[in-house]
């Protein structure tokens, strides 16, 4: 979803792994399916929930985990000082 949204040109910040960061700074994100291939060269990444919600705003959260994880991730987000934006569980 957060692919396909900043494919399209809209603003989109995803929150990964620390594990993960460099790997995805370095190859981008890309997704294949039935459309095609849809290419993200350059996401912007961020390891940190609290301090992306602290020095930014965001229109939504879109919440793509496994579902035995939805709960954590839920109250990590209740965790943060910040004004959480709305969020949407996929």
């Amino acid at each position: 979803m957060g692919g396909a949204l900043a494919a399209a040109g809209e603003r989109v910040t995803f929150l990964v792994r620390p594990s993960s960061a460099n790997l995805i700074r370095t190859n981008g994100v890309a997704i294949s399916g039935a459309m095609g291939v849809i290419s993200v060269p350059h996401p912007r990444i961020i390891t940190d929930l609290p301090s992306a919600l602290d020095n930014d705003t965001y229109d939504l959260i879109i919440l793509a985990v496994k579902s035995f994880h939805t709960s954590a991730a839920v109250g990590a987000l209740q965790s943060t000082s910040s004004q959480i934006p709305p969020v949407l569980s996929l």
